[in-house]
């Protein structure tokens, strides 16, 4: 209403009538340790209610990692049986006789510069045509290119 500093002054005009001049210095003072005393008790709650949130904070945070963990846990085992599944197909394919095996030329890519030994690149494709025998269907390898020769300058 009329200010930190007047309200002061007219605490201290009633407490000096109440008290009387010659204790008002030791009541000042007990005073002053309670306020002290309020002040670090409010300090205490306000640290604990903080350390209390961060705990709480950390907990979901420990929470959604470990989902996380489990989810990808469980995705890094689809891939995994998957792969394993993929890998028995490819063995079972190269197990059969290679006699199976064809070879057939492929056109090599146009360069612009030519090779500078003059020799012309072949690329082989090797394909295979004989059925899975789990059953599935007949089995193409993808292309395999073979590296074109190399020139070697003195």
């Amino acid at each position: 209403m009329f200010g930190t500093g007047f309200e002061l002054l007219l605490i201290l005009i009633v407490a000096l009538l109440v008290v009387g001049p010659e204790r008002l210095p030791k009541v000042a003072r007990q005073a002053g340790l309670w306020v002290g005393r309020a002040r670090a008790m409010v300090q205490s709650l306000r640290a604990q209610f903080e350390e209390e949130i961060e705990l709480d904070e950390l907990k979901r945070d420990t929470e959604n990692l470990r989902r996380d963990a489990q989810s990808l846990k469980a995705q890094l085992g689809q891939v995994s049986t998957q792969t394993e599944t993929g890998l028995r197909k490819i063995s079972k394919v190269l197990s059969q006789p290679a006699s199976e095996w064809t070879a057939t030329e492929k056109q090599p890519p146009k360069r612009s510069g030519g090779n500078p030994d003059g020799a012309a690149a072949e690329s082989v494709n090797m394909e295979r045509s004989a059925a899975i025998p789990d059953g599935g269907a007949p089995a193409v390898l993808p292309s395999a290119s073979l590296p074109e020769k190399e020139a070697t300058k003195p």
